[in-house]
C-alpha cells in the first residue's frame, strides 16, 4: 500500500496518458480518470470501503443465445386500423356443435338391396394373381434339357466384358444342339451377375451377355425367331455375394422355355 501511495505522489493531481495531467473543475482529470479527494492512507482506504464488492454488472448490453454474434432485430406487429383508428379485433367464434339427421330404416334397406343387386351382376371376383398358363410338355422337356447341358460345361466371359471366352465353345455347341432337337418352345437366353460394382452396369452386362449367347446359338443354327435374351443383373441370386464361392455362382447364364 506504502508502495502505491508513494507511486501515486509522484504522479501529482492524477495520472494521465503519456504523462502527468491536471484535474478539471468536474472533479476529473484530462486523461478521464475521477480526481482522489486525498492521498492520505486512511481517507483513500475510507474511501475505497464506499465503492462494495462484488464485480460490476454488465449494464445494457442485452444476453445472446449460444454461437450468436448479434441481437435480433426488433420488431413491432401493427394491427390493422378500422375506420374509427382502432385496431380490428373479431372474437373467436365458438364451433357449433355436430348434428345427426335421423334417416329412416326402410330407406337404408332399399339402397342396401340396389347395391347388392349391382353387385351380383359383376360375376365371380377376379383372382388378384392371374394364374400362369400352363407349359407344353415339349416346352418344358427342352428348358430340363439345356439346363442340364449348361450345368456340364462352363460358360464364361471376359472380366467386365461380353466377350464369349473360347473354352465355353463346347458348351455352346452342345447347347445348340439341344435347342435344335426341341420341337417346341421359344428359348429365353438370360443373364445374371453378381453385386460388386453399380448396379446399372451389371444390368447392361448381363442383357450384354445373354445376348453373345443367344447370337452364338443362332450361328449355329437355331432359328432366330425362336430365341431372345434378357439381363437381370444382380437381382436374382442364388447365392451370398458375401464369399467369392458365391459371387461366382451368381455369375450365370440360365434358359428358359416358353411355348
Amino acid at each position: 500500500m506504502k508502495a502505491l501511495l508513494a507511486e501515486r505522489e509522484g504522479w501529482g493531481s492524477s495520472p494521465a496518458q503519456g504523462g502527468g495531467g491536471a484535474a478539471t473543475s468536474d472533479g476529473v482529470n484530462v486523461a478521464g480518470y475521477p480526481a482522489l479527494p486525498t492521498t492520505a492512507t486512511g481517507d483513500l482506504i475510507a474511501f475505497r470501503e464506499k465503492w462494495g464488492g462484488g464485480t460490476p454488472a454488465d449494464v445494457g448490453r442485452p444476453r445472446l443465445a449460444k454461437g450468436a454474434q448479434w441481437p435480433l432485430p426488433k420488431d413491432e406487429v401493427r394491427t390493422t386500423k378500422g375506420p374509427a383508428g382502432e385496431p380490428i379485433m373479431h372474437a373467436l367464434e365458438a364451433t357449433p356443435a355436430p348434428s345427426l339427421t335421423p334417416v329412416p330404416a326402410g330407406q337404408i334397406d332399399a339402397a342396401m338391396k340396389a347395391l347388392l343387386a349391382e353387385r351380383s351382376g359383376w360375376g365371380t371376383a377376379p383372382s388378384k394373381v392371374a394364374e400362369a398358363k400352363p407349359r407344353s410338355a415339349e416346352a418344358a422337356n427342352c428348358e430340363v434339357a439345356l439346363r442340364k447341358a449348361a450345368a456340364a460345361g462352363v460358360i464364361r466371359f471376359r472380366t467386365g466384358s461380353a466377350q464369349i471366352d473360347a473354352a465355353s465353345n463346347a458348351t455352346l455347341s452342345n447347347l445348340a444342339k439341344v435347342a435344335q432337337g426341341c420341337s417346341k418352345g421359344r428359348i429365353r437366353v438370360e443373364g445374371h451377375t453378381d453385386s460388386v460394382g453399380r448396379a446399372e452396369f451389371n444390368k447392361r452386362l448381363s442383357e450384354s451377355r445373354a445376348k453373345a449367347v443367344a447370337d452364338f446359338l443362332v450361328t449355329a443354327g437355331v432359328a432366330k425367331g425362336r430365341v431372345e435374351a434378357v439381363g437381370y443383373g444382380p437381382d436374382n441370386p442364388v447365392a451370398s455375394n458375401d464369399t467369392a464361392d458365391g459371387r461366382a455362382r451368381n455369375r450365370r447364364i440360365e434358359f428358359t422355355v416358353t411355348d
